[in-house]
């Protein structure tokens, strides 16, 4: 190869991965990226900083050069099984009823599941609240945020204790609390200012919970929904 055709090839600025075949049939991984003054630049392996500037010696014997992909996600099927394992959380802990519902029946049609999914990616916030909320073809879904966190890759929040004595403590008090409809909260600090709360409704017959990690000093941070004592699932920041 020759290191005009490198050039076309390699066009960021952050070291990717990339396939190499020699004129010896040799296949290996290396990492490659483009300067600020447009030079291909080379990250040895074992190193995150500090590559060099690819010379004549590096791919005198290169055939063939191809970016490594990664494995696409299919979201549908990622979604979907994020749903069924949230559908068992709250079936254990019987906790959000009506978030159950909607969850019960967006697993109901896999034609539903396609749907959410396509607004969800074509607009992770407008296009679905829109769908959800404004007569759209959603009317089932009041909880827009939690189907949005379904979608994602990671959807699930370990709630973060500060010990694994304080989450095993902690674990079976929360547990018992929703075993037994019970009110309960407490604090701690740990990197941020995190609390637990959960509650009966009485009027609506719901178990209700929530985890908040909010940095110290101001009233905003992350916030969550428990769907059980262990599982936390992204509702918004503030």
């Amino acid at each position: 190869m020759e290191l005009k055709d490198i050039e076309k090839i390699v066009t960021h600025n952050n070291a990717v991965k990339y396939r190499v075949v020699t004129a010896n049939g040799k296949k290996k991984t290396i990492r490659l990226f483009k300067t600020s003054n447009g030079l291909i630049g080379r990250l040895p392996k074992g190193y995150k900083v500090h590559g060099y500037i690819l010379d004549y010696y590096d791919y005198s014997t290169w055939v063939s050069l191809v970016k490594v992909g990664s494995r696409p996600t299919d979201r549908v099927k990622l979604m979907k099984k994020h749903a069924i394992d949230a559908l068992r959380y709250l079936n254990e802990s019987g906790m959000w009823p009506s978030i159950k519902k909607e969850i019960e029946y967006f697993l109901s049609d896999d034609k539903i599941i396609e749907d959410v999914c396509k607004a969800i990616e074509t607009d992770s916030y407008n296009n679905f609240y829109k769908e959800c909320y404004d007569n759209g073809k959603f009317p089932w879904c009041h909880t827009f945020q939690v189907f949005e966190s379904l979608y994602s890759k990671r959807c699930w929040k370990s709630i973060p204790y500060s010990s694994s004595h304080m989450r095993e403590y902690k674990n079976q008090i929360l547990s018992e609390a929703i075993r037994e409809r019970k009110e309960c909260s407490y604090s701690w600090h740990y990197f941020l200012d995190n609390r637990i709360e959960v509650t009966y409704n009485e009027k609506t017959n719901e178990m209700l919970g929530w985890l908040s990690c909010e940095y110290t000093g101001c009233a905003n941070g992350h916030y969550y929904l428990l769907f059980d004592a262990t599982h936390a699932i992204f509702y918004e920041n503030d």
